[in-house]
This record gives C-alpha cells, sequence and structure tokens, in this order.
C-alpha cells in the first residue's frame, strides 16, 4: 500500500554507547533521567540468549531506530528522545540512543547522559584508511569532471520535486529471494549489491529519460556518508558490474574524506546532481561492529533517508524475509506507477540471478 510521508515527519540519528563499568552506567542513566523525567527509555538484560543472538538483537534494533519516524520539532523547544540499554555481558551495556545532537535539548540529553556531546562516525574497526588526499583523488577519477562531462548529469527533472514523498514496500517471495543470496554467495561478496544498482540505475534512466545518472549508496564505514556511482545506460554490463564492485569492495578503505570535502575538490556538488539512492540492510547490519566498540566513546549512525536522492531504494533481508522499499518526490515521479516499477525489477533481477 502506497504510503504518502507526512512532510510534519521526520528521522532522527542513532547514538551508540558502550559502557564497561556499572556506577558508570547508572550515572548514565540517572543523567538521562534528570533531563527527560524518565521519558522513553528501557534496560534489558540478554545475557539469557547466545552471545550471537545478544548482538542480533541490538543491531535490530538500532536498523528499528534509523527507519523509526518521529514528530517534526524544529520549532519546539524539546525534541524527541528514545534510549535502549542492552546488558550484553558481566559489566558489559550497550546503549542505543536517537535524538537530534544538532538540537539545544538534543545536546543537553547528550551531556547529561553520555557527559559528552561529541561523536564520531562508526566505521569498521582495525580497517586501514588510506590519506585524505588519495580518497578524494580516487572519486575524482570516478565521477564526472568539472564542465561539459557534468553536464550529462544535470537533473532538470528534479525542478518537479514538491518534498512530498511516497513511500511502498513489497516483500520478495521466497524462491526468487534464495535465488538473489544464492547469486551472492556464488559471485562473491558485494555481487547482490552490485547487481542490484545497476537493475535500478537501467529503470531509472528509462522512467526519466536520462542516458547516465549518478547513484548515492548509503555507507556507514567511515566519514564518507555515502559512497558515489556512475551508471551509464549504455555501457556493457559486465563491465559496469566489475567497476561498481569494485568501488563497493573499495569503499572501506577509501571512506577518510567527508561529502563536503569531497564535494570541495569536484568543484560541485554531487548531491545536486544524485538521482538515485540506495541502501542495503541486513539483520545483522551492526553484529561485527558492536562487539568492536570501544568503551565510553560515542558513535553515530545517521538515520534511514537522512539525503534521500529524488528516487531511493531500500533493500532488508532477514533470515526470513526480504522486503524492498521505494521512497520518492511524488512531484518528480508524477504520473509513474510504482508497483510497475517494481514488476520491472522483478523481471529483470530474476533474469540476471538465474543466469
Amino acid at each position: 500500500m502506497l504510503n504518502i510521508v507526512d512532510a510534519g515527519m521526520m528521522n532522527l540519528p542513532v547514538f551508540i554507547r558502550r559502557y564497561t563499568d556499572s556506577k558508570e552506567f547508572a550515572d548514565m542513566i540517572h543523567g538521562y533521567r534528570e533531563i527527560t523525567g524518565g521519558y522513553n527509555y528501557a534496560i534489558e538484560n540478554l545475557t539469557e540468549l547466545p552471545v550471537d543472538e545478544r548482538y542480533a538483537r541490538v543491531s535490530d534494533v538500532i536498523v528499528t531506530r534509523k527507519k523509526a519516524m518521529y514528530t517534526s520539532y524544529r520549532t519546539q523547544e524539546v525534541c524527541p528522545v528514545t534510549l535502549n540499554a542492552y546488558l550484553v555481558d558481566f559489566n558489559n551495556y550497550v546503549v542505543v540512543m536517537s535524538t537530534d545532537a544538532s538540537h539545544i535539548y538534543g545536546k543537553r540529553v547528550m551531556k547529561a547522559g553520555f557527559k559528552s556531546t561529541e561523536f564520531e562516525p562508526i566505521g569498521v574497526l582495525g580497517k586501514k584508511k588510506v590519506h585524505v588526499y588519495l580518497a578524494t583523488r580516487y572519486y575524482q577519477g570516478i565521477l564526472p569532471k568539472i564542465g561539459s562531462d557534468i553536464a550529462r548529469f544535470k537533473d532538470d527533472r528534479k525542478k518537479k520535486c514538491t518534498g512530498s514523498r511516497g513511500e511502498v514496500t513489497y516483500d520478495i517471495k521466497p524462491e526468487l529471494m534464495k535465488a538473489m543470496l544464492e547469486y551472492d554467495k556464488k559471485r562473491g561478496a558485494n555481487s547482490l549489491k552490485s547487481c542490484i544498482i545497476l537493475t535500478f540505475g537501467k529503470i531509472v534512466c528509462g522512467l526519466v529519460s536520462r542516458e547516465a545518472i549518478i547513484i548515492k549508496t548509503r555507507h556507514e564505514g567511515g566519514l564518507l556518508r555515502w559512497v558515489p556511482m556512475i551508471f551509464n545506460n549504455d555501457d556493457d554490463y559486465s563491465v559496469q558490474f566489475t567497476d561498481i564492485k569494485d568501488v563497493y569492495e573499495k569503499a572501506e578503505v577509501y571512506d577518510s574524506c567527508s561529502v563536503d570535502i569531497l564535494n570541495s575538490e569536484l568543484r560541485y556538488d554531487c548531491e545536486e546532481y544524485s538521482t538515485l539512492s540506495y541502501e542495503f540492510l541486513t539483520q545483522n547490519t551492526y553484529n561485527d561492529f558492536l562487539r568492536q566498540v570501544e568503551p565510553n566513546k560515542t558513535y553515530f549512525i545517521d538515520s534511514y533517508g537522512h539525503e534521500k536522492a529524488p528516487v531511493a531504494v531500500r533493500l532488508e533481508i532477514t533470515d526470513t524475509s526480504m522486503q524492498i522499499t521505494y521512497s520518492y518526490d511524488t512531484g518528480y515521479l508524477e504520473g509513474v506507477d510504482i508497483g510497475k516499477v517494481h514488476e520491472m525489477f522483478l523481471v529483470l533481477i530474476t533474469r540476471v540471478v538465474n543466469t
């Protein structure tokens, strides 16, 4: 069923912090309760579960929080805040908080609970990063150059954007889900992500009569919030598949620059030219990160949809299901039947994963 997203609703980022001292954890809860009056918080003991299930439970909560919609608070003195704390082992607590750290109230809550308003993006801990200069040079080699080349990616259709978004979710049938997962296993890590990127690149280019588009893929391994990729409608599929898979595989190393730094080096706003965004979520997305997170340091996870392109796609996989969500500006895709778009995706992806 199509859902028109209320402009008065918004997503919030998620903050993660580990405590390995029960007194420090109790002080955090006390500080949080003093500011909020004990609003929207819960503590759960997971130690009776198998270890893998403990972290899977927390990971699932993070995914749920980053998708949650809250009433917009821009003109109010108080912004929403939610806190969930989990005992995952003896004197080992993982805290998940949703709020807006740029809002004065959100800052007060973080200061009272976490004793600090400082935070850093989550990363693949222990992964060696290249120097920021090499990161920007890498993406300069992938993205269009300033001047006549970038003109190919100017999306005049964006003038039709209204800010009102439609959103609809479809379940993928078990037999296709199985084929997609087997394809990923057979072709190697990031293969499924890459073929889905190519499939939607082709669909969107056809919908909006474009030869090529810039695609943003959500990235949470470092400073670069999303990884930019190019889709050329006329290029050979196998070549583009290899190129996009290579970008995915290097993303965790070449993420030492921010989007702002990248835009500065490109001398244009890559966001302005992005037509499609893509996010891939699994049930255990944050398991490895949660096992390695350092104590008494606050980590930041951006909300879903924080930087939506005119067309945004999210694929979610659990142990038993696969869902795909389409979010789009209703003005940008005026007159387009999203159900037909989904049918087109099913036809194309089925053809790919069964070859």
